[in-house]
């Protein structure tokens, strides 16, 4: 077993190397009723990219975990449904039985609530960006919305989320882009002093946005997506391709 993780290990610390020595170009999924039609999603959730294509990501929601628990990311809750709003103001959550309010909810009766991205292969951390509405930081903790993101690095057990992102630190990420709206910058959280070991070669395979306080929506994730030469694709397919399947053997 631990000859498996380390050799798990050791490609993905290859597949970093390769990535990150190529070239990227952004690519931006819409997650709002224009692109994606509005209503419910259902329990998981694969959203089209601007070429009508699948992305490489899906979408689950958690609804019910418990208030106590905000810096645990896998305090317990319940299923919920993935929801974009009629009205254009993103993706949130809904219970699993389709009710309750529109947005990521950390009040009323459902909450807390949180919004979970997983992609099909790691990717690199730095080029991801998360757009936000209906979102205020308020004067902090306790006051207006009070965000967490948990950040699933390649090296972490399946359903570990190592690294826990609190309030202040999206608020030093976030840069405005109108009243309530704005972009996460995830480069912004790499050399954070409460975020030791993240570096420009960070990989993850999934992240968690969770509301504790009031209510906010996901409009949209900017991805770097590498752009390599046929021989440089097969190998990094190939590496790709070997880690998720001993990812899920393990899994099991």
């Amino acid at each position: 077993m631990r000859l498996k993780k380390a050799w798990i290990g050791f490609l993905s610390i290859f597949v970093a190397s390769l990535l990150i020595a190529l070239p990227l170009h952004s690519e931006t999924i819409e997650l709002d009723k224009d692109a994606q039609g509005g209503g419910n999603k259902g329990t998981s959730f694969t959203p089209l990219d601007s070429g009508s294509n699948p992305a490489n990501f899906e979408i689950r929601a958690r609804s019910h975990i418990d208030h106590n628990q905000p810096t645990n990311p896998n305090a317990p809750g319940q299923e919920g449904t993935v929801y974009i709003d009629t009205h254009n103001k993103g993706t949130g959550v809904k219970n699993i039985s389709g009710g309750g309010s529109a947005g990521i909810s950390g009040k009323g009766g459902d909450r807390d609530e949180e919004l979970i991205f997983t992609f099909d292969v790691p990717v690199l951390l730095y080029p991801l960006e998360l757009g936000l509405n209906d979102i205020d930081f308020g004067s902090g903790l306790g006051n207006k919305d009070d965000p967490y993101i948990y950040l699933q690095l390649s090296t972490d057990a399946p359903n570990t989320y190592s690294v826990v992102i609190d309030e202040s630190i999206i608020q030093d990420a976030f840069t405005s882009t109108g009243s309530k709206k704005g972009i996460v910058n995830f480069e912004d959280f790499i050399g954070h002093p409460s975020l030791s070991g993240l570096t420009t070669s960070t990989l993850i395979t999934s992240f968690k946005i969770r509301e504790t306080n009031s209510k906010i929506f996901v409009t949209s994730l900017t991805e770097g997506i590498p752009a390599p030469e046929p021989g440089t694709l097969l190998i990094l397919g190939s590496c790709l391709t070997y880690a998720a399947m001993k990812r899920k053997k393990t899994a099991k």
